[in-house]
Order: C-alpha cells, then structure tokens, then sequence
C-alpha cells in the first residue's frame, strides 16, 4: 500500500472544509435580502454584511420551523435573542466571525425572532452577516414594522447601563447593562414605536464626565450626524429614517464633576442641538427629558431651554437609592418608571397624529 504523503492529507482536509464552507455559503440568508427589518442607525456600504454600534440596534425576522443561527463579527458585545416577544436566550459573542446558535427545538410554527444589541462599546462595530435556518425550516417576509418612530438622544441612563444589576457596585458593568430593558426601548415597545437610540455613556451637552475642561472636543452633539459611533464615516443619512418624535436625556454628565460649564454655555449648546435636530428633520416634535439622577441646577436651566424653544419638558422624580444598579445608575424597575412617565406624554401627541 502506498504512502500517504503530507501534501495528499493536507489537500484532503482543505478539500473537506472547502466543501463545509461552502455549503455553509450557500445556506446563508443574508442581510441584502428581503427578509429583515433593521431599527437603528447602520452602514450597509457591504451589502453583505450589516455594521452598527449603537446600543439596541435591532434586526427581526419571522421563519417558520425548528430553529436558526445567526453570523455575528464582533467579540465585544452581548445579544438578546427574542422570541414571540420574548426573552429566549443571551449570546456573549467572541472575536472574528462567529456562527451563534439562535434556537434550536423550538416548535414547528411561526415564529418572529428580534435580535438585539444589549450592551454598548467603543472600539470598532459589530457585523452582521446573515442566518442561516435549520433544514426544516423556511425563511418568511419579515414582521410589520411598528406604527411610529422614535429617536432618543441620551447618555448611560439611555442606554441603559448597569440596570439589571440589585447593587451600585458591579465588577463587570457590562454583564448587568441590557439596552432592551431601558426606559426607551420599553417606552417604544409600549407605544408601538420603533426606536433609534443614539446614546453614548459619559457624554454630556458640552462636557463628559471626568474631562478636565469646562467644554469637551467630542460630547453628545457631535455625534448626532455619524452612523457608527466608532467611525468618522459615513455620515448619516437623514432621509432614511425620520422619527415622528426625538426625545433628548441629556444633561447629567455635564454637572457630575467639576469643572461644570456655565449655564449661559449649557444653554447654548443645548439650543444649538435642537436647531441641529431642527435642520435635519424640519417641524418635529421634540421633547426634552430631565435626568433621574440628579435634579439640579439641570431641571432649572431645562425649564429655560423649554420656554424658549417652545417645547415640552418631562422631568423625572429621582431615582430612590434602593433602585439604582451599577455605579448608580437606575435598575430595570426604576428604568419602568420613567418609561411610564414618558409614555403618558409621547401619547398625548402620537395619539393626534
């Protein structure tokens, strides 16, 4: 019998694993296809693969079967997986392109899946780049969108940081932050809305927590017309998605730590913001949200912003010490009761449009 040389085993493996990819290839729903709704800012320049970074980006899908996978380049982050509206199951992803188990035994039938980003991060985006469903099972036109859309522009409250966490003091942040569970996507959930959430813990109006000067390079509004949090380009496009309300929770950071800036600066940049947001969407209704976490002199200088710009202010009570998670911020049950307090408001109007 003939020796089996190195080069023959090698050419035999590479052949195998040639033929696993793909197949794997060929089974991949991918993102340029029909059958997926994305919620949240995105860079689709490749087609074939879906960059975001902002917290609580969504991709939703409806399949019919047992089960899927889904193909994620990230390592930094964490995922809901949602199933008939409800929580099945937590990813924690690992570097380079991955292939995640989604579900797999569930029962064969319709189901709408809502994969979400949970957690938020600074280095590069996550990617998507399709699923691929088990044998059984059927990829289907994906869910109706929601009724409304909402933009909420915030800081860590908004995105949720450290809320599913019963104590201030947490080794891992990350581990307790879920964005599904913040007042905004609870609030958009609630009132049927789809949400766009442009939020980034640390910034403030004008200065970021724990920067040594009075006006920071880089806080919220700087942001506010880039796609990728974590990439100068590209710019975002504002004709394809507008919101019918922005709301705005910003403000905390900015008077956590000295040096705090003037309120003659505060205002102004504040102002300046809602002229931005003004400018790209044209008459949207715009709502300004005081911090539950700390009151003054934030409500008062709010109070002003709102008279002159003619525009509702909706301040929250503060958030009681037995509520509060991770480095202080508010726990789940505390995020419930702002997003109440916020959605008594936003219906009021949403029900006039």
């Amino acid at each position: 019998m003939d020796k089996i040389t190195f080069l023959q085993i090698f050419s035999f493996i590479f052949f195998f694993f040639s033929i696993i990819s793909a197949n794997i290839d060929e089974n991949i729903i991918k993102p340029s296809e029909k059958f997926f709704n994305f919620y949240g800012r995105y860079d689709f320049s490749d087609k074939n693969q879906i960059k975001f970074d902002y917290p609580g980006f969504a991709i939703e899908f409806s399949f019919i079967g047992s089960g899927f996978k889904i193909l994620l380049d990230d390592g930094l982050n964490d995922f809901n997986v949602i199933i008939d509206k409800k929580l099945h199951k937590i990813i924690k992803t690992k570097k380079g392109t991955q292939i995640y188990i989604g579900a797999n035994n569930l029962k064969k039938k319709i189901h709408n899946v809502l994969i979400t980003k949970k957690t938020e991060s600074f280095e590069k985006p996550s990617v998507f780049k399709g699923i691929i469903l088990n044998t059984d099972s059927k990829i289907l036109n994906p869910p109706c969108r929601p009724k409304y859309k909402i933009e909420f522009i915030g800081d860590s409250i908004t995105v949720g940081y450290g809320n599913e966490s019963r104590s201030i003091k947490c080794k891992d942040f990350k581990n307790y932050t879920n964005n599904y569970f913040s007042y905004a996507s609870i609030a958009s959930r609630e009132l049927n809305a789809e949400a766009s959430i442009i939020a980034i813990s640390g910034k403030g109006v004008v200065r970021n927590y724990g920067e040594k000067s009075e006006k920071s390079a880089k806080p919220m509004p700087y942001y506010f017309n880039k796609t990728l949090l974590t990439s100068e380009k590209p710019f975002w496009n504002f004709k394809r998605w507008k919101p019918n309300i922005v709301v705005i929770c910003l403000g905390t950071n900015d008077f956590s730590t000295e040096p705090k800036p003037s309120k003659e600066l505060f205002i102004k940049e504040y102002r300046k913001l809602i002229s931005t947001i003004r400018g790209k969407y044209g008459n949207i209704k715009i709502f300004i949200m005081g911090s539950p976490t700390l009151i003054e002199p934030l409500n008062t200088y709010l109070e002003e912003i709102s008279k002159k710009e003619r525009i509702k202010l909706i301040t929250q009570p503060k958030t009681p010490e037995n509520q509060l998670g991770c480095d202080w911020h508010p726990n789940v049950y505390a995020h419930q009761q702002i997003a109440s307090i916020l959605i008594k408001e936003l219906k009021k109007y949403l029900n006039n449009i």
